[in-house]
């Protein structure tokens, strides 16, 4: 069994992500005077110092797992103890 057919999604996927929806997006963010979110993360951070992780993540793949997940945990929630009490 060979794993490249899901590399390659992977790398196609991280090629999508890094464009950031193409040229007309980017362009819309600077004509609204916006930097990108990479433009903001390279002048927030040390260069060199961030790598990304988990920019080929679809939502369209992970919503299911996540409705699964929280109608599974639905019936466990209780309300905690009260924090505040009444005001003066």
């Amino acid at each position: 069994m060979s794993w490249q057919p899901e590399i390659d999604d992977l790398r196609r996927r991280e090629e999508l992500a890094h464009r950031m929806g193409g040229p007309g997006k980017i362009k819309r963010q600077h004509d609204g005077g916006k930097l990108t979110v990479r433009e903001r993360i390279e002048r927030l951070l040390d260069p060199g110092s961030f790598h990304e992780i988990g920019a080929i993540i679809d939502p369209r793949d992970t919503r299911p797992l996540l409705c699964e997940f929280a109608n599974l945990a639905a019936p466990m929630r209780k309300p905690g103890p009260r924090s505040f009490g009444y005001r003066p």
